[in-house]
C-alpha cells in the first residue's frame, strides 16, 4: 500500500470518527430520541362532531387510522398530521366524513420523516351501517367494540386488523400488508392482498373469497355455512380446524395442509406436488388445484 492511500485512509477514518462523535452528541442532547430528527413537522388537531351519523367514511393518504370506543359515550377525531396534509372532519347526511386536504408541494417529501401521522377516531360503542376507509399509506385497526353492517376497507401499503363484526360485507383490499381478522361474524367475507399474509381466526361466515399472490392464507377455526374460495400464486394455504359445505383451493407454488372438521369428496390436481388426503365421502365437494405444491389434508370431527 502506497504512502499516499495510507494517508487518505487516515483522513477518510478520522472523519468517520468525527460524524459519529457529531451524531452521539446530537443525539445526547435529544436525549436519544430519533423522532426529534425529522424534518417533517407534525401536529395535533382534535374535532368534536356534535351530530349523530351512522355511517363513516375516511380518505386519507399517509396516516394510520385507529378506532377506541369512548368511555363518555361521545365521539372525537383526533388527527396528528402534517401541517401541509391537514384533515377535514364533517357531518352530512347521517355520515361522519374524515377527508385529507393535501397541500404538500414535491419538496415537502424530501427529507427525514420518522412520525407517522395517525387518525384515531373514538366512538360510543354499538352498531354503525357501514365504514367506508381508503388509504395510500398506513395501517388500520378497528376493535371488537363495535358492529358494521358494511365494512370496506382499500389500503395500498399498511395492514388491516379487525375485530369488529358486520351482519352484510366485510371486504378488505391491500396491495402491501397483512390482513388479520379476528373473532368476527360476517355474511360475506372479501379479502384481497397482493404482498402479505391473510389470517383469520375464530369466524363465523356464510362465505369467504379470499385472493393473494405472495403470502400465506391462513385459517383457524373459520366456519363457513356455504362456501370457502381461496386463490393464491406463491403462498400456502393452511386450514386448522375449519370448514365449508363446499370448498375451492387454487395455488400455483403453494401448499394447501392442515385440518377440516367434516367429510368431503375430494377432487385434487397437482402437477409435481404430493397428495394425501382422506378417502372421498358423501361430504361436500372439496376441489383442489396446485401446480407445484402439496396438498395434505385431513378430517378431525373436533
Amino acid at each position: 500500500m502506497s504512502k499516499k492511500t495510507k494517508v487518505w485512509m487516515l483522513i477518510a477514518g478520522c472523519l468517520v470518527a468525527a460524524g459519529l462523535l457529531l451524531f452521539a452528541a446530537v443525539m445526547t442532547a435529544n436525549d436519544w430520541d430519533f423522532t426529534k430528527l425529522s424534518t417533517e413537522e407534525l401536529e395535533t388537531n382534535t374535532h368534536i362532531p356534535t351530530e349523530s351519523f351512522s355511517k363513516i367514511h375516511i380518505y386519507t393518504e399517509e396516516a394510520d387510522v385507529l378506532f377506541l370506543p369512548s368511555e363518555d359515550n361521545t365521539c372525537e377525531v383526533v388527527c396528528y398530521e402534517s401541517k401541509n396534509s391537514l384533515h377535514t372532519v364533517d357531518v352530512i347526511n347521517d355520515a361522519l366524513y374524515i377527508r385529507v386536504r393535501n397541500e404538500k408541494k414535491w419538496y415537502d417529501y424530501i427529507g427525514i420523516h420518522l412520525s407517522s401521522p395517525k387518525i384515531t377516531v373514538t366512538l360510543p360503542r354499538g352498531a354503525y351501517d357501514a365504514v367506508f376507509i381508503h388509504s395510500s399509506t398506513g395501517s388500520v385497526e378497528i376493535p371488537r367494540d363495535f358492529e358494521f353492517s358494511v365494512v370496506d376497507i382499500a389500503v395500498s401499503t399498511g395492514d388491516v386488523t379487525n375485530y369488529a363484526s358486520t351482519s352484510e360485507r366485510l371486504k378488505i383490499k391491500t396491495d402491501t400488508g397483512d390482513i388479520h381478522v379476528e373473532n368476527a361474524s360476517a355474511n360475506a367475507i372479501q379479502l384481497s392482498v397482493s404482498t402479505g399474509h391473510i389470517v383469520l381466526n375464530d369466524i363465523r361466515c356464510s362465505k369467504l373469497d379470499a385472493k393473494g399472490s405472495t403470502g400465506d392464507i391462513r385459517l383457524k377455526n373459520v366456519i363457513a355455512t356455504q362456501q370457502f374460495s381461496i386463490d393464491t400464486s406463491t403462498g400456502d394455504v393452511k386450514f386448522d380446524k375449519s370448514d365449508a359445505p363446499t370448498i375451492f383451493v387454487k395455488t400455483d407454488t403453494g401448499d394447501v395442509t392442515g385440518s377440516l372438521l367434516s367429510g368431503k369428496v375430494f377432487t385434487t390436481k397437482t402437477s409435481t406436488g404430493s397428495v394425501k388426503v382422506p378417502p372421498s365421502s358423501t361430504g361436500g365437494e372439496c376441489n383442489i388445484v396446485t401446480s407445484t405444491g402439496d396438498i395434505r389434508l385431513e378430517v378431525r370431527s373436533s
